[in-house]
């Protein structure tokens, strides 16, 4: 299993901040199983905090291999809920747990940008799995996927939100205004501006920097909801939108 690294860090956890490179960040939570059961990570993906603890950590993620994209689109749409997103850009790091996603598939989804066959815009879905796929929408906006099934075969997953964990203030910088953590990547063209992500990421292999997707946190399935996609006009009734019930980070609340 591949593995970015970053240097350690001190670490000292409360019940409501952590302090790490002389910065204050506050700590987010994310239910991953019912019950009310709730785990406080803070800004660094895969960490937990430990009520009372200090010490030295280095920054590990496990990061998803190619073969993990390789299968079903849907159960693949479905399984990157929890999982956390990374970007370690020259500006910084940002990342965010992925808590909302969209399968499209190839085959009877008039809403896959290849139902049409292979171009020029698309080439990318028709590529290994596990690559970005990254397209312009509206003149102003990127959306990102991640490109699944097998070589040739066009399918991918639109990752449509994340509940930030590191980065929040380059995050609000390049998003150019004061917001609340739940509005910073609520939405595929926000996330993709919160996280840097452009048309220079289109195809990149995301088992590595500077783009990856790691092992992040096992969500219980009865928190997993699903509906039809939404923002499209085709393919609407394909009930191939996955979310985390009750999470505040969605790009719209459950439909």
């Amino acid at each position: 299993m591949r593995r970015a690294y970053l240097p350690s860090r001190q670490w000292r956890s409360n019940e409501q901040s952590v302090k790490t490179g002389g910065k204050t960040f506050f700590l987010e939570s994310i239910k991953t199983a019912p019950g009310g059961s709730v785990r406080t990570v803070p800004m660094f993906p895969g960490m937990f905090r430990v009520k009372g603890s200090i010490g030295t950590f280095p920054m590990i993620w496990n990061v998803l291999p190619e073969e993990y994209y390789a299968g079903d689109t849907v159960q693949v749409a479905r399984s990157l809920l929890g999982k956390v997103m990374v970007h370690l850009s020259p500006e910084g790091c940002t990342s965010g747990i992925i808590v909302e996603t969209e399968a499209y598939l190839s085959k009877d989804d008039p809403a896959c940008h290849a139902a049409r066959g292979k171009t020029k815009r698309n080439a990318a879905m028709f590529g290994p799995p596990g690559r970005a796929y990254v397209y312009f929408i509206y003149g102003n906006y990127y959306c990102f996927n991640v490109v699944t099934n097998i070589e040739g075969v066009g399918e991918a997953v639109l990752v449509r939100a994340l509940q930030p964990l590191e980065g929040l203030e380059l995050m609000q910088k390049r998003r150019g205004k004061l917001l609340k953590p739940a509005s910073l990547a609520n939405g595929p063209g926000k996330l993709c501006i919160a996280m840097g992500i452009t048309w220079e990421h289109n195809a990149i292999s995301l088992q590595g920097p500077p783009l990856f997707i790691t092992k992040g946190f096992k969500i219980d399935a009865s928190l997993i909801g699903s509906s039809g996609r939404i923002g499209i006009k085709l393919g609407q009734d394909k009930p191939w939108r996955f979310f985390i019930k009750g999470n505040s980070f969605l790009s719209r609340r459950e439909v």
